[in-house]
């Protein structure tokens, strides 16, 4: 009786501990379980990660919603879950009302909390499943979403959704353009060119683009490192948006850069240089249901970017400075005026208006014939940097880093006419440097002079205006003769 008693107690120990196994998975492992005995006659497919309890779910058209998110919901009625990712099967179209329906039940799913929500590239342009990113610790979708585009297009979607989805404070996106980021403004946590659904998904088209996970019969690839290649981000990201870090490829082992993404990362250091990145070439182990360790980031200034080009160092700053030319032109053209020969003080912002640009033959009234100086709207200035004119003049490294300005533009002096009607002017350049630093405008400078042309060649009515062209060359030859002081 002894050995019999032992026995029994033995397999009731045993049926124990596999019943403690049974009732320790988590909500959404259960769920995958039971869904994945009927994926294949309820027409949709499930992928559960088990190391992540990331359960992905793809519908189809035929998919019954009702049956599906039945068994789901059972299983995590007021429970605390993890990954939860709603897509459509691949190679599958949804209708809109299938669409519509798929949103609004994800908008009620019964859970407490999700740690990242995700939604493929489809549904994440109906945003009647806002609501549900209230339970979301991270929110993952293709790509930043105009919500005002959004509320229209038969997709019924309204006001309030639209304000839920902009809520979000940690977004994750597999896009790497920012240019919706201003709709955002409670972000703190921005995730670019992030996978989460698995590489069987037409969200990833290819290899690199997946997690690394599969379903079934599919094989397994290992996550690779990616090559950034940046994205809109000029002036979209500032500290005024509210974000405070910005992860690149979180979810591959580490990325490196192309010359474009080195571009990208100069950008962010001359716009919003405390941002938080993960610094590229560098191993990294993201997991986005858990808060990011900022001590696995660097203030983006701090990166360096050995492989950044001269030239894509340049074009970045130029761009910079010719959103903030015109400023400088009218803040300059109050100061006060000298007759002293002109001076460069400092690194100088030059513009100039080129004359490769401009047309010297025109068929309408308006275009650009100035008679005196004026800023170039219809030609915008030129930026002239300090290798264009072999170092003479010490140009910016970034916005804002000049003590004095050079303008280089035309006006056109009536000279005669034609005998068709044709008025014939002369172009002429002027320079005028403006000192900043000593808040002088120096009187402008003759460069160079082209009278018209003898002849002029039309055909059909004659053109209204036609001038002399001046050469680029010896523009850039002045500039060079300019003399300049520290």
């Amino acid at each position: 009786m002894k050995k019999k008693h032992i026995l029994i107690t033995a397999l009731i120990c045993l049926v124990a501990v596999f019943c403690s196994a049974c009732s320790s998975g988590t909500p959404l492992a259960k769920a995958a379980a039971k869904l994945q005995k009927s994926a294949e006659k309820g027409y949709y497919e499930i992928t559960y990660v088990e190391a992540d309890d990331k359960l992905v779910i793809a519908i189809t058209d035929r998919t019954d919603l009702d049956a599906l998110f039945e068994t789901l919901n059972k299983y995590i009625d007021g429970k605390d879950v993890g990954t939860l990712i709603f897509d459509t099967r691949v190679g599958d179209d949804i209708n809109n009302g299938t669409a519509r329906t798929y949103c609004d039940k994800i908008a009620a799913l019964p859970c407490s909390s999700i740690k990242v929500l995700g939604v493929g590239p489809v549904l994440s342009e109906y945003i009647r499943w806002a609501p549900a990113v209230q339970k979301a610790d991270l929110v993952y979708m293709a790509a930043l979403l105009d919500p005002d585009l959004a509320k229209d297009n038969q997709m019924l979607a309204d006001t309030e959704n639209a304000a839920l989805l902009t809520s979000v404070e940690r977004l994750w996106i597999s896009d790497v353009h920012l240019s919706d980021l201003k709709y955002y403004p409670n972000l703190t946590e921005i995730g670019i060119d992030a996978f989460l659904i698995p590489q069987r998904s037409p969200w990833a088209d290819d290899v690199e683009a997946g997690d690394g996970e599969s379903s079934g019969d599919e094989e397994t690839a290992e996550p690779t490192a990616r090559t950034f290649s940046g994205g809109s981000v000029y002036k979209y990201l500032t500290p005024e948006t509210g974000v405070k870090r910005l992860l690149i490829a979180p979810t591959s082992p580490s990325y490196d850069l192309s010359e474009t993404g080195n571009q990208y990362l100069f950008i962010l250091q001359l716009q919003y240089p405390d941002l938080l990145i993960n610094p590229p070439e560098t191993e990294q182990a993201f997991d986005p249901a858990a808060p990011v360790d900022d001590a696995q980031l660097a203030a983006v200034k701090d990166v360096p970017l050995p492989h950044l080009s001269e030239a894509g160092r340049s074009s970045v700053i130029r761009n910079f400075l010719n959103d903030e030319a015109e400023d400088c032109y009218n803040k300059a053209t109050k100061l006060t005026l000298t007759s002293d020969s002109p001076v460069v003080h400092g690194k100088a912002l030059i513009c100039l208006v080129d004359p490769g640009k401009l047309s010297s033959e025109t068929w309408y009234d308006g275009t650009y014939w100035p008679t005196k100086r004026q800023w170039s709207y219809e030609a915008l200035p030129t930026i002239v940097m300090s290798e264009d004119i072999d170092g003479h003049i010490p140009t910016p490294d970034g916005p804002g880093d000049y003590e004095t300005f050079i303008y280089v533009y035309p006006i056109y002096v009536l000279y005669g006419s034609y005998n068709a009607g044709t008025e014939a002017y002369t172009m002429t350049y002027k320079c005028q440097v403006f000192d900043f630093r000593n808040g002088v405008a120096y009187e402008a400078k003759t460069v160079a002079s082209a009278d018209p042309p003898q002849t002029i060649y039309y055909s059909g009515s004659p053109q209204l205006k036609a001038s002399g062209k001046v050469e680029s060359k010896d523009l850039y030859a002045y500039l060079k003769t300019l003399k300049v002081e520290e």
